[in-house]
């Protein structure tokens, strides 16, 4: 989990809550941030934050990994909890995932 941007307004960008990190994957910040608001869609992309300028080893927010669930933007996650079976994230089941 990582708190984005601030300043693109009171809806943006939403709190990536959920992101399935690996090594060697970059998620995004400070350049660009997962648009979507809840579950995301497998297809979706990063969306720029114009106002950071690239650098040489990121050159499009097509090179970020989206997070997969977004909540509403400006909440504070306050801990981590591994997800149990029947849970509401069920395809994130045995995951770890933040709460508020």
């Amino acid at each position: 989990m990582h708190n984005g941007s601030d300043g693109l307004g009171n809806d943006l960008p939403p709190e990536e809550v959920l992101i399935e990190v690996e090594r060697g994957k970059h998620y995004g910040w400070p350049y660009c941030y997962t648009a979507e608001l809840g579950p995301v869609p497998a297809d979706s992309q990063e969306v720029r934050d114009t106002r950071v300028p690239l650098d040489a080893a990121f050159s499009s927010c097509a090179q970020a990994t989206p997070a997969l669930f977004t909540d509403l933007a400006h909440y504070a996650p306050l801990g981590l909890d591994r997800l149990a079976n029947g849970d509401v994230f069920r395809p994130h089941r045995n995951k770890k995932a933040c709460r508020q």
